[in-house]
């Protein structure tokens, strides 16, 4: 097997309804991490912040997999950059591509590949 980490971003409670049993008895022997994909506090009025490459920004919207992922990426390997494949950072339904943007431009760890086309294609 070449897979060595697996990483489940997934709103907390609700892993039974994606089938997560059925990769962690397929996966055994690999590390699982879960990321609750909630991030967001419904109660508070405000932004939300969070925490991103050590850096604090105020979120208005709710976060895409992808930034969450990034994030803990860059929390469990501090000493490595990360390069980012497929990520177009487009303004589409509930998340903030522009704030998300600006947190990767800001993050001297992150190497972006652009895609082709603005698009997640490869």
């Amino acid at each position: 097997d070449t897979i060595k980490d697996i990483l489940l971003v997934i709103p907390k409670g609700l892993e039974y309804k994606e089938g997560i049993n059925d990769i962690k008895n397929k996966y055994k022997n690999v590390s699982i991490h879960s990321i609750d994909a909630n991030l967001n506090d419904k109660k508070n009025k405000g932004p939300n912040k969070y925490k991103f490459n050590g850096k604090n920004y105020d979120i208005y919207h709710s976060l895409s997999m992808g930034i969450i992922s990034i994030g803990y990426i860059l929390d469990k390997y501090p000493d490595h950059d990360i390069h980012i494949y497929g990520m177009n950072f487009a303004q589409r339904g509930h998340h903030d591509g522009i704030v998300e943007k600006k947190m990767v431009k800001k993050c001297y760890r992150c190497k972006i590949h652009k895609t082709f086309k603005n698009t997640y294609e490869p």
